[in-house]
């Protein structure tokens, strides 16, 4: 256990760093395209690695990504129907 806390917290100060000032808002508003090129087989950290950093340390980001991806792959699927 506290070797994830010890995680958690290094994750949470290299993501605040100024080296990496990407937040929620910059980081959502690559969703929707990002969301459908790693449906296609592409991959988060080599297209923008700067999101899979964030990705990796905000729980609230990566469950919205996760769930657009899951809905994306089903439209694609055909199990959803897309509008």
């Amino acid at each position: 256990m506290d070797e994830q806390l010890h995680k958690l917290i290094a994750c949470i100060f290299d993501q605040h760093a100024d080296n990496n000032p990407i937040d929620c808002e910059t980081c959502s508003i690559h969703f929707h395209r990002l969301a459908e090129l790693v449906a296609a087989g592409a991959s988060v950290n080599e297209l923008l690695p700067e999101v899979q950093q964030h990705l990796d340390c905000c729980l609230e980001c990566n469950e919205e990504f996760q769930a657009l991806l899951s809905i994306i792959v089903a439209e694609n699927s055909g199990l959803v129907a897309s509008e």
